[in-house]
């Protein structure tokens, strides 16, 4: 199923791990079952967005109720395609992928992209099973998989593109040097894409590949990182706002060493987003770490948690083939990150991750104990049984103490208060800050990298901080099982 080559030119040789993308970037022949010419259905769309971006490749529409779309001949089925195309893409309900994959097979087709929702996001047994099958049909046969619930992928450097979005309607931009990976369309595609291309900044790269049932966020970043073409991977992998999240960085840390050495072989930058950091109570206590107010630090104290809703076991986040863990993988490790972004690296870590009120193989409750080489101590616990949303991190130094609360919205009014201890002791300076604004972190986490694209200088977020908390997380799920 794995393969090591790299053979379109443009790429150097990738580890064995990952799959040879190089036909589903950059395909000869593509189809598109569900074609029409109705731009308004997705399957119009994609077609539309497809020719006007300039592929020169052959395309056939697959659509037994049509005998063209957009003057190009339209064919009843896979099987009576001329030749086998090199990727697929289905625009079907749900129930129907699975045989039109089986039919991919049959003919031999190498990649096919599954735009159709109704599968794992839904949290139903019926949306897991169909996405189960599709994965099973796609294993048996050599199939690579991109989705299902995507929005598919753009190509700038060969002028492919298989998608809906209409961020790409007009001119084809020129290929630019930075690529993104994303589950979400509205992420990757217009918070991200959009905004650099307003900014000024070239894409060479955009996937935007949902649920990621088969090929990985990782599997499309070792493509990119591999590519001449591209200096710089910007990688959204956390909780956003639709469908499963935060699937290849929620496995093992060690996932990530051959994504690290191939950025560091081919001197690109990636971002691995962390953007409680960009919370503006957060970087606002960071000023004032930096500046001494609170004196040396000593430990921090930080809980982050919810209580879900009705039908919550059922969802994606419950599966652990999905999200490779419960709440340690969700909001632990933000936690994590920031005990580390205040105190640097852990030595020693003790914790437990338990079940209590979820019937679900994932832990909904983490408590961890963490201690650095200096014996500064972080104590954490994220929490799927909080029933009020809350955020809480406290950093206690020698001269005074920080307190961020809330995140906005259903977390409650973001804010940082400052203790300042007096020299007669006794109840503290208090000083407090509110940010009633509208949550920004992305974007300013986003601005920050384009900054360090412009300046050429490594992220203050990228993959070995990934590492370094996903390997605290593992540290804590082998000692639970222990």
């Amino acid at each position: 199923m794995k393969t090591t080559s790299r053979a379109a030119s443009g790429h150097s040789s990738c580890a064995a791990e990952f799959p040879d993308l190089t036909r589903f970037f950059a395909p000869h022949s593509v189809a598109l079952l569900g074609a029409t010419d109705d731009l308004s259905k997705f399957g119009g769309r994609c077609m539309r967005q497809m020719i006007n971006f300039g592929f020169t490749g052959e395309i056939y529409p697959i659509n037994p109720k049509r005998e063209d779309v957009f003057g190009r001949p339209c064919f009843p089925s896979i099987a009576a395609l001329p030749q086998t195309p090199d990727h697929i893409g289905i625009v079907l309900p749900a129930h129907a992928v699975p045989a039109a994959l089986e039919q991919c097979a049959a003919r031999g087709v190498p990649f096919a992209t599954v735009f159709s929702s109704g599968f794992g996001e839904t949290g139903s047994a019926e949306g897991r099973r169909l996405q189960q099958r599709i994965v099973e049909i796609a294993h048996a046969s050599g199939i690579h998989l991109m989705g299902p619930n995507c929005n598919g992928v753009i190509n700038f450097v060969d002028a492919f593109a298989l998608t809906s979005t209409s961020t790409i309607n007009g001119p084809r931009r020129p290929a630019g040097d930075i690529g993104i990976v994303s589950q979400s369309g509205g992420a990757g595609q217009i918070n991200v894409m959009w905004r650099a291309h307003q900014a000024g900044l070239g894409i060479s790269y955009e996937v935007s590949c949902g649920n990621a049932a088969d090929i990985n966020l990782l599997d499309y970043a070792a493509y990119m990182v591999a590519s001449t073409s591209t200096k710089v991977v910007l990688i959204l992998a956390e909780q956003l706002t639709d469908g499963g999240k935060l699937r290849a960085l929620a496995r093992r840390a060690a996932e990530l060493d051959p994504v690290i050495d191939a950025a560091r072989r081919a001197g690109v930058l990636v971002r691995v987003g962390f953007n409680h950091r960009y919370h503006p109570g957060a970087r606002k206590a960071r000023e004032l770490v930096d500046s001494g107010a609170v004196g040396d630090l000593i430990y921090v104290r930080g809980r982050y948690g919810h209580g879900g809703r009705v039908g919550y076991e059922k969802e994606w986040r419950a599966d652990p083939a999905q999200s490779g863990g419960g709440e340690l993988v969700d909001q632990g490790v933000h936690l994590i990150d920031l005990a580390r972004w205040f105190l640097g690296d852990f030595e020693e870590v003790q914790g437990f991750a338990q079940t209590y009120f979820w019937d679900m193989p994932a832990e909904d409750n983490g408590f961890l104990l963490l201690r650095t080489p200096k014996r500064q101590v972080a104590f954490l616990h994220a929490s799927w049984t909080e029933w009020k949303n809350l955020f809480s991190f406290e950093i206690f130094g020698l001269t005074g103490k920080l307190e961020m609360m809330g995140l906005g919205g259903s977390y409650g009014l973001e804010r940082l208060t400052y203790y300042r201890m007096l020299p007669g002791m006794g109840p503290p300076e208090t000083t407090t800050w509110e940010y009633p604004m509208p949550d920004t972190s992305w974007e300013q986490e986003f601005a920050e990298f384009v900054e360090d694209i412009r300046l050429g200088r490594q992220p203050r977020a990228g993959l070995t901080d990934a590492k370094a908390a996903l390997q605290v997380v593992e540290r804590v799920y082998e000692g639970s099982r222990a």
